[in-house]
């Protein structure tokens, strides 16, 4: 059965969290983390924490978005972003992915993101320069019905 494996690692969170705000599954199905935290303080030399779930392909793929609320414990103003992790699986077509940042009060436009995806590539990236946070995300290969996305969430001062 294909199936697209969901790998989310965030670095550098000192008193932060990310809560699933909402899914979208255009074909397929899945049970996404909905609280992921960095243990603190991250003891030197360990790796960060990854989170992993699977993401089961119907009749056509595996297509979905995940929606994360990046949570502080403290509240400044602006508050944090909303994390978008959105990636395509289709059956005889190439795997795709896209990541982005949105304002933590923005509605999520699901056509226009669906749009974004088809166009994109087998890799992404955003920056939100404001609150200092930096995604990566690649599914791998480019080509199969079984893929890896792996998305990575930074923050930086």
């Amino acid at each position: 059965m294909a199936y697209t494996k969901i790998v989310l690692g965030i670095h550098n969170f000192s008193s932060q969290s990310l809560s699933l705000n909402q899914n979208r599954y255009w074909q397929g199905y899945g049970d996404p983390s909905t609280k992921i935290r960095e243990p603190e303080p991250l003891p030197p030399g360990t790796q960060p924490p990854i989170f992993v779930f699977r993401h089961n392909a119907d009749s056509v793929g595996s297509i979905g978005a995940l929606v994360y609320d990046i949570q502080k414990d403290f509240a400044p103003y602006p508050l944090p972003p909303k994390w978008i992790v959105a990636w395509s699986n289709e059956i005889g077509k190439p795997n795709k992915v896209y990541t982005e940042f949105l304002r933590s009060d923005a509605q999520i436009d699901w056509p226009k993101l669906k749009k974004i995806l088809d166009g994109s590539s087998s890799s992404s990236g955003s920056v939100d320069l404001v609150e200092g946070y930096k995604a990566d995300a690649r599914i791998e290969p480019a080509d199969g019905d079984t893929p890896t996305l792996t998305a990575t969430l930074m923050h930086f001062s």
